[in-house]
Order: structure tokens, then sequence, then C-alpha cells
């Protein structure tokens, strides 16, 4: 590692950057430090080889022997360390030391193995003795034991209630049979990094945990100090806690686990950037005493009590601060033992924050704890935020590619991206890259074509995990506009004219080809608008200046101070980020996109998981030159994985500002052209030759479906598929034949394949049938702890088996949160599912314009199970099966709550719906579909159903569950 080059004087300073009050200290303290010029040496820590003499086989050893400049280093690999990183030398601003813990850990954990039966006798329970009385921290498998605060046990994680006690000297613990005496950790010291006045130390990639006080303890006075990429979890107090008079700055941060993620007091000054606290026994972050802190990028969630807490006479600035309200409804389902612990409620912020997100770009809001504690209060003023100021010109992609690529070569398994703007011209891709992680916090990638261009492509690659970066495209990939004269014609349409945005794209006569999103004065979806909008005779009145005709079947007009966004979907739908062929996992960790120009992240034909943690989809800032906020985020879909062994884990995540679904999940429908032989077919598929055929394994399993209904009609297993040649293709099969199958495919390019079986097709199999094969619908998907919100079109679109949906927030969406079945009609997406379980969900206000109630709805429930085949009316095959709905909260729907046709074998039990049926008006059924939608739980043609203890409140319909309605 080359040494750190000597910062100039007032360097550190400026990139402080904290709000004058808190500033004018640290540049007092930096003019009386002489400058101390020292050659800067790297001091190496490795406790594991004992023999080489070049290295330190302690951090103390190491941390007794640092000097201004120098660096201690933690091999990568070497850890945990047991012992606490406390360094009592300064470094300068000129010469800092810095301490790179290359991801290891600092750990107050040791090993608990002295479980042994009572005695000797070997029908005792097996007991052990904490080193120190309870609380603590206790782990098994490295997941931390909780207690309950109604029952006062201690609870192991995926383990009965009972498995463990804590006797009533609070020192000895008790196992219950069958229940593992190893895996066991209990903490020990009382920090993990310390640092009492001391100046000028930065740490970097470093983890604190198992602490019986803080993970990260600063004390008295010291300015200087600077935090990048830590963790702390799973420590008795806070994650990290600031005292006395010191001046510090944290960028990136991950505090999960403690009694607190953060919490700074008494004079202390914070300036911290892309924080996470979440899962916190008690607040997220807390500033107490006179501390002062300035905040950008700071996400808070499910933390046991106030997500985000400032006390009486504590100062600062908030930027992008986001705070979720937790997963649970009341009492927090832990026990907190520091200043919380008399906090036992969970209340979100006031004032945004009553919506599920709290996030505040320039506007003063008032920030309270919970009324059961003494009330604080404190004036937070929010600074606008500024646009960065971009490169003038765009770096070659190729850079990127050399650097990662020279690393993976070397058998590097981390590279780190230098921060900043890289300004792209083209495609930043990756082909069989393996093994590697790519760091990219502080980096943005901003794209400056936007005419199909993807910013990040990876094909056939594997074990790559990918964080921290920013995406963005420049110029933006859509504009938006205000309505500034609305006019009704003779003919009943509205004539509207409108002005462009200052910041955003000119308004070009292509635009008449593209789809119109309306929105209200205050940015919220229009509440008179359908799903996707065409305006007709668009054009241009000048670059800055439209005119346009609005329909007349439109449910309310827009006005003067209305919004339109022109979305370029049609013209150059790329996906800013494409997976295809993962042959081994894929995780992209606290990634932001703020737009692209067809869908987020694509997935296709991958044969492993691709994870999504902390992935953030919003409408980034607003462009150089603009006044207001961004009204979308991607065109299309925010993530869409099609054809896939695999579907995608996605948890932690927010997104928001899509121009449709946040997620998609679905497999290729083929239409059978021809039975060439009991055990060979032959099939068409658009788009060519694609590599579709790749993740197709012998012995999967085709299904075959009836024409017109999509009745399933028997399966063969798969042996092979081969591409024919033009002149092998069948000439009797017309153009016009082809673009039927396919009505949404506009190329008409088309590929025929010979599919081979393994065993004879069903007697029953004929040409105009169709099939799929469900291991490629993209099954076994995980989807958790997410927050979905103000998009259009639907939540979640599931079209694969196996499917696990929990512990999400849904809100503020045009159509249905969850939809279960295929798209069999018209998008020919497959296929029927089953084994899938939707539980502990919430969701809000679904249905927030006209599309979810309006005629010819499909889908016509917050949660609906559905088919879309070539009928237009039931009855429908009950494909669908096997689907649980349980313990979800479902408030303020247009439709139904839950709305379930073609399916058979459903439970749907003790769930809450309350203020739904808002739209539908009782007794009718919708008039293009035959659909019901007249109580909040609505079955219809629905076999073997269980509906139990779901509690329905404020209902307006005459019954609250209606099965098998009649019209």
């Amino acid at each position: 590692m080359t040494a750190n080059r000597p910062a100039p004087r007032g360097a550190l300073l400026s990139r402080l950057r904290l709000p004058v009050h808190c500033a004018i200290i640290i540049t007092a303290i930096a003019t009386l430090l002489p400058v101390v010029p020292l050659k800067a040496r790297e001091l190496i820590v490795d406790q594991r080889n004992t023999s080489d003499t070049t290295t330190y086989k302690t951090l103390k050893a190491a941390a007794a022997a640092l000097q201004p400049g120098d660096t201690l280093v933690i091999a990568k690999g070497s850890g945990p360390y047991r012992e606490t990183l406390r360094i009592q030398k300064s470094g300068t601003p000129e010469a800092p030391i810095t301490i790179e813990g290359n991801g290891e850990t600092i750990t107050g954990f040791v090993p608990l193995d002295s479980f042994q039966r009572a005695d000797n006798n070997a029908a005792a329970p097996h007991i052990a003795r904490l080193p120190h009385p309870w609380p603590l921290v206790l782990a098994y498998q490295g997941r931390r034991v909780l207690q309950n605060p109604a029952t006062g046990r201690l609870e192991i994680p995926s383990f009965p209630a009972s498995a463990l006690t804590l006797h009533d000297d609070n020192q000895t613990i008790e196992l219950a049979p069958g229940t593992p005496t190893t895996g066991w950790e209990t903490s020990t010291l009382t920090n993990a990094v310390q640092l009492r006045d001391v100046s000028y130390h930065t740490y970097r990639n470093l983890t604190a945990t198992g602490a019986l006080n803080d993970g990260f303890n600063l004390h008295g006075a010291g300015t200087g100090l600077l935090f990048e990429n830590i963790t702390a979890a799973q420590n008795l107090d806070e994650g990290f806690s600031a005292h006395g008079t010191i001046e510090c700055e944290i960028r990136g941060g991950d505090f999960w686990g403690n009694d607190n993620g953060l919490g700074n007091v008494a004079q202390s000054r914070l300036r911290a950037t892309d924080l996470r606290l979440h899962h916190n026994l008690g607040w997220g972050l807390w500033l107490g005493g006179q501390a002062c802190a300035d905040l950008t990028r700071v996400s808070a969630w499910n933390n046991g009590a106030t997500q985000i807490r400032f006390d009486q006479n504590t100062t600062g600035t908030c930027t992008d601060v986001l705070a979720w309200p937790p997963a649970w409804t009341h009492t927090r389902p832990w026990t907190a033992y520091k200043e919380a612990a008399r906090q036992t409620k969970s209340i979100p912020l006031v004032g945004l924050a009553r919506t599920a997100t709290a996030q505040w770009n320039g506007l003063p809001r008032l920030v309270t704890a919970s009324s059961d504690l003494p009330p604080v209060t404190s004036d937070i003023h929010l600074p606008k935020p500024v646009a960065q100021t971009l490169d003038p010109e765009p770096t070659a992609a190729a850079t990127l590619t050399r650097l990662i690529l020279s690393a993976a070569a070397a058998g590097q398994k981390n590279v780190r991206l230098p921060a900043g703007i890289h300004k792209l011209d083209s495609t930043l891709e990756f082909k069989k890259l393996k093994n590697i992680e790519i760091d990219g916090t502080g980096v943005t990638l901003l794209m400056t074509r936007t005419h199909r261009q993807t910013i990040l492509r990876l094909r056939e690659c594997a074990d790559i995990t990918l964080r921290g970066l920013t995406l963005d495209y420049a110029p933006l990939p859509f504009t938006q506009a205000t309505v500034t004269r609305a006019t009704r014609t003779p003919d009943g349409d509205t004539l509207i004219e409108f002005s462009i945005h200052d910041g955003y794209p000119d308004l070009t006569p292509d635009y008449a080809k593209t789809s119109a999103h309306f929105f209200t004065p205050d940015g919220r979806r229009h509440p008179g608008s359908y799903d996707l909008n065409r305006l007709a005779d668009l054009h241009p009145l000048s670059p800055r200046l439209g005119q346009a005709r609005l329909s007349r079947h439109l449910p309310s007009d827009l006005a003067p101070g209305d919004m339109i966004a022109l979305d370029r979907r049609s013209l150059d739908g790329a996906g800013a980020v494409a997976v295809h062929t993962a042959t081994g996992p894929v995780t992209f960790e606290d990634i932001t996109l703020h737009a692209s120009p067809g869908m987020g992240f694509l997935g296709r034909y991958c044969t492993d998981t691709v994870t999504f943690r902390r992935v953030t989809i919003r409408p980034g800032p607003p462009p150089p030159g603009a006044t207001r906020p961004r009204l979308l985020s991607t065109n299309a879909d925010g993530i869409n994985f099609v054809h896939c062994r695999r579907g995608p884990l996605i948890e932690h995540s927010d997104l928001s500002g899509m121009g449709d679904d946040s997620l998609n999940v679905h497999g290729f429908l083929f239409p059978l052209l021809r039975v060439l032989s009991p055990t060979r077919l032959l099939t068409l598929y658009k788009n060519g030759r694609d590599g579709f055929t790749l993740p197709m394994r012998p012995g999967d399993t085709l299904r075959f479906y009836n024409p017109g209904d999509f009745a399933p009609a028997g399966h063969a297993p798969f042996a092979a598929i081969m591409p024919l040649a033009t002149s092998a293709s069948p000439a009797d099969i017309t153009a016009d034949e082809m673009k039927a199958f396919f009505p949404t495919y506009r190329s008409g390019d088309y590929t025929f394949y010979q599919i081979d079986l393994q065993t004879p097709a069903p007697a029953t199999t004929r040409p105009g049938q169709w099939f799929d094969l469900p291991a490629l619908n993209s099954p076994g998907y995980i989807i958790r702890h997410n927050y979905f919100h103000d998009h259009r079109a639907r939540g979640l679109r599931l079209m694969a088996d196996n499917g696990i949906v929990e512990d999400n927030r849904f809100e503020r969406l045009a159509k249905s949160a969850i939809t279960i079945g295929p798209e069999l009609g018209h998008w020919r997406e497959a296929g029927w599912v089953q084994n899938v379980r939707i539980a502990r969900n919430t969701l809000r206000d679904i249905g927030v314009d006209y599309s979810l109630a309006a005629p010819g709805s499909y889908v016509p429930g917050a949660i609906s199970i559905f088919v879309r085949t070539e009928r237009a009316a039931p009855p429908y095959p009950n494909g669908n099966h096997g689907i649980i709905i349980e313990q979800n909260h479902i408030e303020n729907t247009s439709t139904a709550g839950i709305h379930a046709y073609a399916a058979r074998d459903l439970v749907i039990r003790q769930n809450t719906l309350r203020n739904t049926n808002l739209a539908r008006l009782p007794a009718t059924s919708d008039p293009r579909t035959q659909l019901r939608t007249t109580g909040p739980i609505t079955l219809q043609d629905v076999t073997g159903a269980t509906i139990e203890n779901n509690n329905i409140q404020s209902n307006t319909t005459r019954s609250n569950v209606q099965t098998n309605p009649s019209p």
C-alpha cells in the first residue's frame, strides 16, 4: 500500500464542512498545531503469523508504535480481533494517523463454551455462567439474543421461546433439551474502538461488535477524526458515540443491533453522510446535550424506539434524511437497556413522517420524542440541497473497466473505485468476472447518453458484489412540465398548454410518441388519471412550451398548476443495470439509482441468486438550473427478472418514483406450432437468436396450456433445444401469424426452435397450444423488509412459484400492491403460480388514481390473485394454488383489500382490513370483466379456500367476505 500523501493545512477542515457554528472551534485548534514533517509508514497487524517479525501480533503493540502519518493496516482475513483498539497519539492535519481495517472486525465477543450439566447429571439441563450479570450481549450463531418485553424471556432467533432461560441470579443461563451448546458468544470488552483526547485519525473499513459499552467510543477533546465505511453492530450501548468536545465525520456507516445506533452528547460535533441505522433496540440516531450534527443521506428504520431523536438544545442540519416507522404497530418486540429503556412505544417523526417516510428536502420540520418521555423538541434548519457540479468531459467507461479487470487479473478480491462523478459515454460491461467485490462508495456513474444506453452490464459473472454506487443519467430520459392553461373544446375534449420546468430536457416532436404521467401540484399521482396516458395531438409550441389534447374519457380534467411527466420509455427504453446469465451469486448493496430510460435493474437467464440489499430507487436531485424536484425515477419497472432459474432476493430496499412496477418476475410463454413427433416440437420466439436457451436443463418440465383459456393441459420433461436455420423454417407460417403470437412485440424478428422431450408429450398435445417451463419463471424469490411507494402500476407482479413476501410496506400506489398470477393472453408472460406466502406486510393508500377501480381492471384488489387469458369474462381455470395470505394490514384501498379468482386451495387468515372498496359501488360488477369487488375480501370461482380470523374495520360494503358473489 502506498503511504498517504501529506495533505495541505486545512484540507481536513474543508472536507468536514460542518455548519459555521460547529466549525469555529476546529479552525482555532488547527491554527495552533505545529507542522511535523514525518515519513509515513505502514504497520501491519496479523495475529495469524507469529513467526513473521515484520508484522505486529496485536493491535495494542501496533498502536503504541504509531506516529503521525503512519497507517495501521489490519491484514485481510486475520480477524476477528478480541482486544480494544486504543490509539493514544494524535496525528496532524498534514499527517493524520490512518487505520485501514480491510473489512475486519474488532469484537468484545468471546466464545461461551462453559455449558455443563448440573452436578454432572446426564439428565440435567445444560447451564452456563455468564462473565457478567445480565444485561450483556449474548449471541447465538452471530445473532443477538433479545429479551421479550412482555415475558422477560431470552429468545434465540428461530428457536422456541422456552429454549433459553435466565435464572433469577441474572448470571446463569439454562438450555432446554435439544438446544445446541455450541455457537454461543458473549460480550466482555468495554469498548471495541476507543478514542480519548486525540485528533487527526482516519478509521476506514472497520467493524466493531460485542462491546459492553460502545462499538466506537469517543471522549474528551479531539478534532479531525474521520470514519469511512464503518459498521457497529450488537453492542450493549451505542454503536457510535461521541462525547465532550469531539469533532468528527462519518462517511458511510451501518449501525444495527445496538441499544442505540448512534448517540452523540455533550458538545460534540458531527458531520455524517450515508448512514444506515436499523434494528437497534432503542433509538436509531440520538443527539443529546448540546450536540451538533450535519446529516446527509441518513436512513433509519425498524429501531425499537423513536427512529431519530433530537433533544432540546441540539442543533444541526438534515438533507435527505429518511425514517420509516417500524414493521410492528404497537409495543416494540424487544427490551432496551440504556437511555431508551423507558420508551416502550415506537412513534414516527411528525410532519412528513405521517406518511411512511420523512424525507427532508429544504423544509424545516419539528422533531419530537414519544409522549412517555419528558417533552423534548428541537427546530432543525434544513438547507436546500445544491446540485453537484459536473466534470466538463466524460470519463471513458474503458478507464474503469481496465481498473476492475486489472485487479481481477492480479487476484485481488476487492477493488475500490476512485470517488467522484464519472461521466460515461458507453456502457460499463464485464463478462465472466468472478470472485471480486467492487466498492463504489462515493462514486456516481453518470451516463451522458440516453438512447437505449445501459450504465452497467454483467454477463456470465459469479460471486460478484457491487456496493456504494450512485447511478444517474444526464440528460434525463424524461421531461416534465406544469399545465398553464386548460380549455374545453366543443367536442368535449380538453386542450392543455404546458410549460417545461427549468433545467429539464427540451420538448421535441418525438415526445408525441411517449407516455404521460399526471401529477397534482404537490407532486402526488393525479387521482383523475388512468393507468397510463397518451396525449393526443401533442406538439411543441417551442422547446419549452407544448400543447396537447386530453381524452374526454378521463375521470377528471387537468387544471392549471397540475404537472405532467413525459417518459421516453418507448423511444430510449434500455435498463440502467443488466445482469445476464449470472452463473453464481451477484449482490448489489447500498446502490442508489436515480433514473433510467427503461427498467432499473433487469435479470435475464440467471442460474443463481441476484441479491438487492439496501438498494434505493428514487428520483434524483434536480438537474442543474432546475427549481422543481424530479417526478420520475425509472421510466419502467424498478426490478424485472425473466426466465431465470432463481428469482431475486430483495431486502431492506426502498423503491419509489418508477413509471411501472417495483418488481416483475415471470417466464416466457412459447407457442406450439407443430408436433413433429411424440418427442419433438416446433416453436418460435421473438428477438432473434437469444440467450434464453442457456439456463434450460434436461429434465425441466414443459407445462402445456390449452388455447384461449390457458387451462393446464399436461406436461413432459425437456431434453434439448436447437435453433433452426431460416431454410429449415416452415414456409406456411406467415409474418401476420407470427405477429399475432406476440401482439406487444414490434420488431418482427423471430427465430424457430426445435424442442426435444425425454418422454412423449401428452396424447392431447396439438398445434395451437402454448407451453412454459416453471423452473425458468424466476421462482424462489424472497422479498422482505422493503418499502415500495409512490409510483405507477403495481408493487409486486409475481408470476413464479415458491415465493416469500414478508414484512414489507406498500404505500400510495396507482394499482395493486401485490398481484399473483400470469399475464398469458396479452403480454405472454408465464405462468400459473403455486406455493407463495404473503405475510406481515402493511398496505396503505392503494389505488391512488382511477386505474385500479376503472372498468376493465382485471386485478381489482390491493392483493389480487388473477389470470389474464384471451377470454373476456369468467369462469377461468383455477391454475393458481397453494397461496397463503396472512397477518397483513390493508388500509384505504379503492377496491377490495384481497381479491382472488382463477385459484384454488387458498389460505386467507389473520389479516386486518380497514376502509376498503372506496371507489367501487356495492353490489355491482365490472361491465367489462364481470368481476365483482363488493367485499373487503372477495373470492370468485375459488375452490378450497380457508378464510379465518380476519379483522374487518370501517367496512361500508354489505358483507365482510364475498365468496363467489353472483352478478
